[in-house]
């Protein structure tokens, strides 16, 4: 599947080299942009520092929703609630996380949405294989059941071969780039 054709209601896994997971995000939001909301769960890089480049690439932040998960454990004061940003204590809290996601989906307005996670990957460092797998099978089905579409990116060499065998099973597609 080409990210062009891309369906809604649909999960897609992305696997590709770690240099180039920021690019293929960039194309990806600006491909998707003008047919969905985006809630975008930030792993791997801060709000801050994203909207930045956002805007640099002329991306409209305005219709990106962000739960940060790595600024209130690094540097607290810059985890400012923004209309626009919900700021979480840790990527490591799971239970958290979920409750963010279903807090931010409510509040943002009744139009097609996407959740895109920006890297399962890096969700490895804080918790299990196996609890990474547990949360992504119950996070897709919510997705799937709330009629949401969803992109998961991940690095290619740093995936466990079970979560990834596991994560086919939930996911729609799985593009390798």
């Amino acid at each position: 599947m080409d990210i062009k054709g891309f369906k809604k209601n649909t999960i897609v896994l992305i696997i590709c080299d770690a240099d180039k997971i920021l690019k293929n995000t960039i194309d990806i939001i600006k491909t998707l942009q003008n047919d969905y909301l985006f809630l975008y769960v930030a792993i791997s890089h801060p709000y801050h520092v994203l909207s930045e480049i956002f805007k640099k690439q002329e991306i409209d932040v305005n219709k990106i929703f962000f739960i940060d998960c790595v600024t209130k454990m690094t540097l607290p004061e810059k985890a400012v609630q923004t209309p626009h940003c919900l700021f979480i204590d840790t990527p490591s809290s799971l239970n958290e996380l979920n409750i963010a996601i279903n807090r931010t989906i409510n509040s943002m307005p009744n139009k097609d949405k996407l959740l895109f996670m920006d890297s399962l990957t890096t969700l490895l460092v804080y918790s299990s294989s196996g609890s990474i797998a547990k949360f992504s099978h119950f996070l897709i089905n919510k997705i799937k059941l709330m009629g949401l579409s969803g992109v998961f990116m991940s690095v290619e060499k740093e995936m466990d071969e079970r979560l990834v065998a596991q994560l086919t099973e939930f996911c729609d597609e799985v593009i390798r780039i």
